[in-house]
């Protein structure tokens, strides 16, 4: 009997990095003097360690169109959005900075629209994407959770993984709190389509994301008094959206597991727009609201 051995896939090959060790953090902000804004590398800098990356092409793909259909996601639900692209996250409190392949902020868009983001007075982005296709020796879910990022996702050319924040550390989960109404196989089917034609596939996308907004499309929501961001500025931020998306049931369990925040300008336009149903339930100090597009009661 021949025995053939399973063919191994391919080597992707994304990036090439260098890593330099002892560094210290004003050697860090030394070199970023040095090499300016205008370059293509990126640096992430993890107490001591400095990694420099290039990306290459099958990075960059991956990156743009990523950004891309999260553009798609926040035009389509609606949502606003503050992009950061690979804006420099530094934090000399904790002896870390990165450059993220895409960083944005949506729930707390507000908190920083029309500015330059400060992180010493301001909440970290809402979502961070990296791309990492090949190895890095950056343990990045920890470093992403220490500045306090609510959502991380990895991408390594085959496997999308989503982080959420709890407790200062992050969980992995299967479904993205920001965008729930994304199941992992559409990010997947939309990257290998972009490979062939990227406008037919940003046309496709954009067609199956409004007819899912049509078809079953709901929001649950809560919201508490005592809401506080980073610098206890409960007044700005009172309202707390736990979700928004195709979702399998409305029970309370779900509450927990998914988080948005809204002004509560939103959350008026909210319960206008979907006028017809509304489950209030309760959960210690906060209620928890839920809406229905399908329900004709």
């Amino acid at each position: 009997m021949i025995s053939i051995a399973p063919i191994a896939p391919p080597l992707l090959i994304g990036e090439k990095r260098v890593v330099l060790r002892n560094i210290t953090w004003d050697g860090y902000q030394q070199l970023l003097k040095i090499l300016g804004d205008n370059r293509a590398a990126t640096l992430i800098f993890d107490r001591g360690t400095l990694e420099i990356t290039m990306p290459l092409e099958q990075h960059e793909f991956s990156a743009r169109l990523i950004e891309f259909l999260i553009r798609i996601l926040v035009v389509e639900l609606g949502l606003k959005i503050k992009t950061m692209g690979s804006t420099t996250l530094d934090r000399s409190d904790l002896n870390r900075g990165a450059e993220p392949d895409n960083a944005y902020y949506i729930q707390n868009q507000p908190l920083v629209a029309g500015r330059t983001v400060d992180l010493a007075t301001d909440p970290a982005p809402d979502l961070v994407v990296e791309v990492d296709i090949t190895h890095t020796d950056i343990d990045k879910p920890a470093l992403y959770a220490s500045l306090g990022v609510s959502e991380f996702w990895r991408y390594n050319g085959r496997e999308w993984r989503i982080y959420q924040l709890e407790n200062s550390e992050y969980l992995e989960v299967s479904v993205s709190p920001t965008f729930p109404i994304l199941p992992k196989e559409k990010l997947y089917e939309f990257l290998a389509a972009a490979q062939l034609d990227e406008v037919e596939a940003e046309v496709d996308f954009r067609n199956w994301v409004r007819e899912m907004i049509k078809s079953n499309y709901r929001i649950y929501c809560k919201f508490d008094v005592s809401y506080r961001n980073r610098q206890d500025a409960s007044s700005t931020r009172k309202f707390t959206l736990c979700g928004m998306g195709i979702l399998p049931v409305l029970e309370n369990g779900a509450i927990s597991k998914l988080k948005r925040t809204f002004s509560s300008d939103l959350l008026i336009k909210l319960f206008h727009h979907f006028n017809k149903r509304v489950i209030a339930l309760p959960e210690s100090r906060k209620i928890a609201l839920f809406f229905d597009r399908n329900t004709s009661n």
